[in-house]
C-alpha cells in the first residue's frame, strides 16, 4: 500500500492489484478531527490497511462515499458498522445487478441519498456530486473543494500509469463518451483516479 498526504486533511491510499500488470485500487480519506470520510473502500483486505493506519492516529471512519456501486468500490463496507453511506437512487439499481442476498445488501445500502449537484460537506471539505453515466448508471464525478475532480472509472490506468480500458456495456458507450468529453471542463483541476496513480 502506498500512502500519500495530498493536503492537510486529505490522504490517498494506493493498493496493489492481484498481479503486477493488473488494476490497483485507490481510496481517498477526508479527515475532520478524529473522524474520516472514505471515498471508495476497495475490497475488505484493502480497507483493512486504511483502518489500521487511521487507528494509529485515533481516527475512526464514520462516512463512506462509493464513486459508484461496483464491488471494488464498496466491498470494504463489510468491515464497517453504523457508518453513513452516501449513494444515489441509481446505486440501488446497480446493486441489484450483483444478486446479493438481503443479508449481504444490508452492508452496502445507502443510508443517505444524494442527487445531481448536491454537496456533501465534511469538516473543511466540500464534495459536489456530478452524475455521469456510462461505466455504470450510478457513476459520478465528485468535485472536491473546487480543486480536485474524482472521476471514478470513467478513465483508468494500471498503478504503473499504463492505460486500461474501463468496462462499458454496449448500451452505455454513448453516455461514457459524453462523460469523457465533460473532462475538458475540468482541465484546471487535479484528477483523482480510482485505478492508477493517485492524482495527476
Amino acid at each position: 500500500m502506498k500512502r500519500v498526504k495530498i493536503s492537510e486533511n486529505l490522504i490517498g491510499y494506493q493498493h496493489e492489484g492481484k498481479t503486477d500488470n493488473s488494476l490497483g485500487y485507490n481510496s481517498y480519506v477526508f479527515l475532520n478531527g478524529k473522524e474520516a470520510l472514505v471515498l471508495d473502500t476497495a475490497y475488505p483486505e484493502h480497507l483493512n490497511h486504511v483502518i489500521e493506519d487511521l487507528k494509529e492516529e485515533g481516527i475512526t471512519i464514520t462516512k463512506v462515499l462509493p464513486s459508484h456501486y461496483h464491488p471494488d468500490h464498496f466491498e470494504g463496507l463489510r468491515l464497517l458498522d453504523g457508518v453513513e453511506i452516501f449513494g444515489t437512487h441509481y446505486s440501488l439499481e446497480t446493486l441489484d445487478e450483483f444478486e446479493l442476498s438481503e443479508d449481504e445488501k444490508k452492508f452496502f445500502m445507502p443510508t443517505t441519498f444524494i442527487k445531481e449537484g448536491e454537496e456533501v460537506r465534511f469538516g473543511d471539505h466540500t464534495l459536489k456530486i456530478i452524475i455521469v453515466q456510462g461505466h455504470s448508471d450510478c457513476s459520478m464525478f465528485i468535485l472536491i473543494n473546487n480543486q480536485y475532480l474524482h472521476i471514478g472509472d470513467t478513465y483508468m490506468t494500471l498503478n504503473t500509469g499504463e492505460h486500461s480500458l474501463p468496462y462499458v456495456a454496449w448500451d452505455g458507450v454513448e453516455k461514457h463518451m459524453e462523460a469523457l468529453k465533460q473532462l475538458i471542463k475540468y482541465d484546471k483541476h487535479t484528477i483523482f483516479l480510482s485505478h492508477g496513480p493517485l492524482c495527476d
